[in-house]
């Protein structure tokens, strides 16, 4: 589900991901934790190509975690161009108990701080995040993806 690039002062570059709860949630239950839940746990399957339920549990910063496999004390160091700020995030979202998941303010701060303070100067080194290097990926992989 992607918008278009534009609009935004943050999508100048990459388009609008547009979220879905794949039917299985709704606003009048916990909505907005079971989706960023659902996202982070897709998040973490495409990051690690391994199944969200066969991770194992970990402490971290004060909760047990399903994000073992991308923590530095798990297997973290397989992991080095993941952002430590969306690590850790990931990891609150992947949280064994729900009620250590992040509720939507913080998931709108964390956002917007990465907006506001990562720029390509935060990873040095990385011409991927670059705003070149990330228009080609869209380019690549989302606007001239193979579908066939």
């Amino acid at each position: 589900m992607i918008g278009s690039v534009g609009g935004f002062r943050e999508h100048a570059v990459v388009p609008v991901p547009k979220f879905i709860d794949f039917g299985l949630t709704s606003e009048i239950t916990r909505g907005t934790p079971d989706n960023a839940f659902r996202i982070s746990s897709l998040m973490f399957e495409n990051t690690t190509r391994q199944p969200i339920g066969r991770s194992r549990v970990t402490s971290y910063q004060g909760y047990e975690t399903r994000a073992t496999e991308i923590l530095p004390d798990g297997n973290g160091a397989r992991y080095p161009s993941l952002d430590p700020d969306l690590r850790d995030l990931l990891a609150r979202c992947l949280a064994r108990d729900s009620a250590d998941w992040p509720d939507l303010a913080v998931l709108l701060r964390v956002a917007e701080d990465a907006v506001r303070v990562k720029t390509a100067a935060a990873y040095p080194g990385r011409a991927e995040e670059t705003d070149e290097g990330l228009r080609g990926f869209v380019r690549e992989l989302v606007l001239d993806a193979d579908t066939s």
